[in-house]
């Protein structure tokens, strides 16, 4: 299918005008790495600020940018410096005496790697601006969010950062902002998202995120602009390129693993329980039921990433094996098949899955110290009730990031069921928890499950796996372009639909009430736009969107459905949903 995306009437959508922001041709890659202080750049105009003109500029790795009025010379201090603290990074702004101007877009410990095709970019082939990219950044010692940040400056002496939609300051100390350097006077910190208009007189001017997850200028162009005072006005506008956002799961989605990603900060098991069960394929998920167990032997005394073990009475049996001996990880969890040497601190999906079978009670970063309010891992068999467990008590959580790990593991040696059991914990790092088959057992992924919302239903992991339906497309919906969508995992049948709504559900509508527990519906009916889809396990679908100022701003709604008499009494099984925000760039 080919077609122009012109039934899509101006009494189904409102359009929203947004100017363009966001260079999409970010240059020549110019570095990457950890605190990394790249080569100078050759602005190709004179950038005026604080009175000099300077041609050229100093990126690092860590989100700041020096200016200056050759391509060598002294910056001043803190060329790379970043803290946690927002006094410190004030001075870091402001530098010292005889130390250069600096554009901080994001200031902080950033990781750009190659595995996340993380890397800087600089630009300066359009006429009057420079541009530099921050692309695929995550925050150091972290995983997520991956986010771009783009500066911007032009010949007026304007000043413009972006920050993509994933940003988020899961690190503390992010600072944007800008600064004459030089040890200049310090103003005091603003909230740039309500505007600096006709107030500053100083150049200098900037805002110190200093509590978690509250940086608020995603999808944003933060402009400084300078203004007759010597300072800078400030204006934050919406900057939302476009971009297609995958939301919700497709069905049937069958997975031996089950788990829950918690970002820094986030978990939110303390004080429940979580039961699984063996049902012969797999476990089911609900609340435990049991009290806590009081230890009677010493613990392990494990130091930082540093695995024990404890030797059974009896094989425990668990899905897709057996075992004689557990090997028990500071960080947080047991493998199951010893013996196993590694002591994974760094908890991604990807390690979740190429690695051997582990229950992950709350897999972290954690270091017993055996000092620490008792800190310590314990591990022990009740022979009177036949059941083994394993607790990790006050663990802190590495790197000073802040959490404590208070769980208990009981393997019922017996019936084969595992109970985890949450006192007071956070985590100030990225966490999970489930239960992972390991490499061989498990390669469908079925996405994050929210425990505390979904274990009172119960769920399952289970083998054999099947893959969800699926919709994906790799076309930015830039007006007078065309974007091609895939549909995956098409079943034996061969026939799907592909589907455009001017609306969407979601979190999705529960399709069980029509014969198809799982499956959710993710847009709105009456479609705008639709196709009979012919083939398997993959076809595609496209459509033109119009070069027409109208659509700037317009969200579309995508999904995928298909034929699948044995899937549910429905006869159907559905995609995720794929949410489409049009632009002209």
């Amino acid at each position: 299918m080919n077609r122009i995306l012109a039934s899509l009437s101006p009494l189904m959508l409102c359009a929203a005008v947004t100017a363009q922001c966001f260079e999409t041709n970010f240059g020549t890659q110019i570095g990457l790495g950890d605190d990394t202080l790249l080569a100078a750049q050759a602005i190709g105009f004179n950038f005026p600020m604080g009175g000099v003109n300077h041609t050229h500029i100093i990126p690092n790795t860590n989100g700041v940018a020096f200016l200056h009025t050759a391509a060598t010379g002294a910056l001043g201090t803190t060329a790379t410096g970043y803290s946690t603290s927002a006094a410190t990074m004030a001075t870091n702004l402001r530098g010292a005496a005889g130390g250069a101007p600096r554009l901080a877009a994001y200031w902080r410990d950033l990781n750009l790697t190659a595995p996340n095709t993380g890397a800087v970019w600089a630009n300066n082939s359009v006429a009057n601006r420079f541009v530099i990219t921050w692309r695929n950044a995550v925050h150091f010692g972290q995983t997520s969010p991956v986010f771009t940040v783009q500066m911007q400056i032009f010949d007026t002496g304007e000043v413009r950062y972006f920050y993509s939609g994933t940003t988020a300051n899961t690190a503390l100390g992010v600072t944007v902002g800008v600064s004459k350097g030089g040890g200049i006077a310090d103003p005091g910190a603003s909230d740039l998202s309500a505007g600096l208009v006709g107030t500053s007189v100083s150049p200098i001017a900037y805002q110190i995120f200093t509590a978690l997850n509250t940086f608020d200028l995603q999808n944003k162009t933060t402009a400084f602009a300078p203004n007759a005072g010597l300072g800078y006005d400030v204006a934050v506008t919406p900057c939302v390129p476009a971009q297609n956002v995958n939301y919700g799961t497709g069905c049937p989605n069958v997975s031996a693993t089950a788990y829950e990603n918690f970002p820094a900060n986030t978990i939110d098991m303390s004080n429940t329980s979580v039961r699984l069960t063996p049902t012969g394929t797999g476990y089911l998920f609900t609340p435990g039921t049991g009290t806590n167990y009081t230890h009677t032997v010493a613990g392990l005394a494990l130091g930082d990433d540093a695995n024990g073990t404890l030797a059974l009475p009896v094989p425990f049996n668990y899905p897709g094996g057996t075992t004689s001996t557990l090997t028990i990880c500071s960080n947080g969890y047991i493998w199951m098949q010893a013996p196993n040497t590694l002591a994974d601190f760094s908890p991604t999906n990807a390690e979740m899955f190429s690695n051997a079978a582990r229950l992950m009670p709350m897999w972290c970063d954690g270091v017993p110290d055996g000092v620490t309010n008792v800190a310590n891992v314990f591990a022990e068999v009740d022979a009177l009730n036949n059941k083994a467990y394993v607790s990790w008590l006050n663990i802190p959580i590495f790197g000073g990031v802040g959490g404590t790990m208070n769980v208990q593991c009981e393997l019922d040696l017996t019936s084969g069921a595992v109970e985890y059991r949450y006192g007071a914990i956070s985590c100030g790092n990225t966490c999970i928890i489930g239960w992972a088959p390991g490499t061989g057992a498990s390669v469908v992924d079925a996405g994050s499950i929210d425990f505390s919302a979904r274990l009172a239903g119960g769920f399952q992991s289970t083998s054999p796996e099947q893959r969800a339906l699926a919709l994906t497309t790799a076309t930015a919906p830039v007006i007078g372009s065309a974007v091609t969508f895939t549909t995956n995992q098409i079943p034996a049948t061969g026939l799907s639909f592909y589907l455009v709504s001017a609306g969407q559900y979601n979190p999705g509508l529960d399709l069980g009430i029509v014969g198809a527990p799982g499956c959710n519906a993710y847009i709105q009916l009456p479609e705008i736009l639709s196709s009979l889809q012919i083939g398997t396990p993959s076809a595609t679908s496209s459509y033109t969107i119009p070069n027409d100022p109208f659509f700037i701003g317009v969200s579309i709604y995508s999904q995928a459905v298909a034929v699948d008499p044995a899937a549910n009494a429905f006869g159907f099984i559905t995609s995720n949903g794929v949410a489409s925000t049009l632009n002209a760039f």
